[in-house]
């Protein structure tokens, strides 16, 4: 898989890291972890949809590129 983007985060106060991943076989991942490893994944079928999910969840809190 590739990375397409990370990024870390907090929102209403639960600091999360969003990972948006691609496959060989054009599926994409969208990934929100939680410290203590807790995850939430949806996966679409195209970019777009990815791209839309995770803009929806970016803009609902304090977000930053991550640098690892």
């Amino acid at each position: 898989m590739t990375v397409a983007g990370r990024w870390i985060g907090d929102v209403e106060g639960t600091p999360l890291e969003l990972l948006i991943r691609s496959s060989l076989l054009g599926a994409w991942e969208v990934r929100l972890t939680e410290p203590g490893g807790r995850r939430a994944i949806r996966w679409f079928d195209d970019s777009g949809q990815a791209r839309e999910y995770a803009a929806g969840v970016l803009s609902t809190g304090e977000w930053r590129p991550a640098t690892h």
